[in-house]
């Protein structure tokens, strides 16, 4: 029952080594990743909310990423 074992576990070394090898070969993607959105809406007493926000990522690793999410919000009341 040992030996089984021992076998299962190699088993899965070997193919998670050849996958890392094949993962270091692969083209590498791009270490800044950013992206932006814009939203508005609006409410029948003639409010209406605007939002603009992004998203800025940096990955130096691909077990590693850092990012930040700034946001801009802008409300509009309308008439009571």
């Amino acid at each position: 029952m040992r030996r089984a074992g021992t076998s299962v576990f190699m088993t899965c070394v070997l193919v998670a080594a050849g996958a890392a090898a094949q993962r270091h070969n692969a083209p590498r993607e791009p270490a800044w990743v950013g992206d932006a959105t814009v939203a508005t809406m609006s409410f029948s007493d003639s409010t209406s909310l605007g939002a603009v926000g992004g998203v800025i990522a940096y990955r130096p690793f691909p077990w590693l990423t850092l990012g930040a999410a700034p946001t801009v919000l802008q409300r509009k009341a309308g008439a009571t």
